[in-house]
């Protein structure tokens, strides 16, 4: 896959950078001190909350994902696809996110949209703690970008997310190096020290990262005011390969409720 793909969106080209998870029009200009993922002009892509399930329970979870959810509520494949093709020619970019969406129960159909509908480039955020084999063929085999979870050295990470999947989610990360695309998530939070960010950084390298996507805490969900020190000290690691993600982007999401909004 080339690392830019365009579409003509109502008359105007409108672009995707597929290392750098980024759609634009005319130029791309990623300010990685306040990186967003959007034009913010209008609306390009569509966001799936696939599932609320997850097996951690993160500090600062957007969605307020727990391990103790009973109702395993998900949203069909046939719902998703469905969706996909209704938004078919104003869309350059589909996210499928949770929960944690490797626990979805038609997750393998899931993952082979790409081939069922193609022309689209296709994000899935996950923890990296579902080691599975036919998971990684079909991650590997339909091109997804693959965003990962992880945040900080293995003690930080497993108090942080309430769990001890550190390992798992490494082992994850080595199956995929090199071939698919990778990128990193890490919400900016008050247990991390400069060796945990170091850290993270350090695996872009190691395991063919594409980007590594630092992210500040917004006030909903189990929202924890994290620290400015954190910020500063994050801030003096930035480079053409790390960003901070500060502002929203701007997407049409569907919640798992099959409820439509503007993303948070």
């Amino acid at each position: 896959m080339s690392i830019i793909s365009s579409k003509i969106i109502d008359g105007q080209i409108v672009s995707y950078n597929n290392l750098l998870d980024v759609i634009y029009i005319n130029n791309c200009n990623v300010d990685l001190f306040n990186y967003y993922r959007t034009d913010r002009k209008r609306i390009y892509d569509i966001v799936f909350e696939a599932n609320k399930y997850c097996n951690q329970e993160c500090i600062n979870c957007f969605s307020e994902s727990k391990k103790s959810d009973k109702t395993r509520l998900e949203l069909a494949y046939s719902y998703i696809s469905e969706k996909i093709l209704d938004n078919y020619d104003n869309i350059i970019r589909v996210s499928i996110t949770g929960g944690e969406p490797l626990k979805h129960s038609e997750i393998n159909k899931i993952l082979t949209l790409p081939q069922k509908i193609s022309g689209l480039n296709y994000v899935i955020s996950t923890n990296g703690s579902i080691i599975n084999n036919d998971i990684i063929k079909n991650l590997i085999e339909n091109e997804w970008l693959v965003c990962v979870s992880i945040h900080g050295l293995e003690d930080t990470h497993n108090t942080y997310t309430k769990s001890k999947n550190f390992e798992k989610t490494i082992n994850f990360i080595s199956m995929l190096s090199g071939k698919t695309r990778i990128h990193l998530y890490c919400v900016l939070n008050n247990l991390q020290n400069r060796s945990d960010l170091e850290y993270i950084i350090s695996l872009r390298n190691k395991y063919n990262i594409s980007f590594v996507r630092f992210i500040a805490p917004r006030h909903y969900g189990r929202w924890v005011k994290t620290k400015k020190t954190i910020f500063d000290m994050c801030e003096g690691m930035i480079n053409n390969n790390v960003g901070i993600k500060k502002i929203n982007s701007l997407s049409k999401f569907y919640t798992v409720d099959m409820f439509e909004r503007i993303s948070k």
